[in-house]
């Protein structure tokens, strides 16, 4: 009696809490050892052939190759993304980049209002930011990567010169980033929803 991946899918399923959206992906020569393997013997109380005594290395092996795989395509919040306001007003588009092992964001485009200063500094701002131009400003800095979610940063309002804590967390298509700035705790802030531009 002999198994195909098919047949043995199910328990790696079983074993594996997969994330939303995400599929069983294997080599060929990995899905031939898994549909070689053979039982033992037939434990005649339980009706459950012993295999599964074979199957551990080999779903360990899986567990390895869903883990490198599901990080691989983990999608992160490098790239372009527009910043909407709570109104739906776009407001800039920001470049966010990883440096050093951290996530920062640049204000690398502004959308104006007729009147506005077509050159603004942040003059509320603080420290080596006072009087720098907003556009190419790091606003947002610190933020670490754990999946999805970014934690640690902090944000800068250019416009008050206040700087908050703040967290952010990407959908698991990549396409839309949530921002949530903050006093304390998260609890105590704001968010807004960017979508990806590239």
């Amino acid at each position: 009696m002999s198994f195909k991946l098919a047949d043995v899918t199910p328990i790696l399923e079983k074993l594996f809490t997969l994330p939303r959206g995400r599929e069983i992906t294997t080599t060929p020569e990995f899905a031939r050892k898994i549909a070689s393997l053979r039982p033992l013997k037939v434990d005649v109380m339980n009706n459950r052939p012993e295999f599964v005594v074979k199957l551990v290395p080999a779903a360990a092996g899986a567990l390895a190759l869903l883990l490198v795989h599901a990080s691989a395509s983990t999608p992160t919040a490098v790239g372009v993304w527009k910043q909407i306001d709570e109104n739906g007003k776009v407001g800039a588009l920001v470049t966010i980049s990883e440096e050093g092992g951290v996530f920062v964001g640049r204000l690398s485009r502004l959308f104006l209002d007729p009147g506005d200063d077509p050159n603004p500094i942040c003059s509320e701002c603080a420290g080596a930011r006072h009087n720098q131009p907003v556009l190419g400003l790091v606003f947002i800095e610190g933020m670490k990567q754990s999946g999805l979610d970014y934690e640690g940063g902090t944000i800068l309002d250019p416009e008050t010169g206040k700087l908050y804590k703040a967290s952010m967390s990407l959908d698991p298509e990549g396409s839309q980033l949530t921002v949530r700035g903050y006093i304390g705790l998260p609890i105590f802030g704001r968010s807004q929803t960017w979508t990806r531009v590239q």
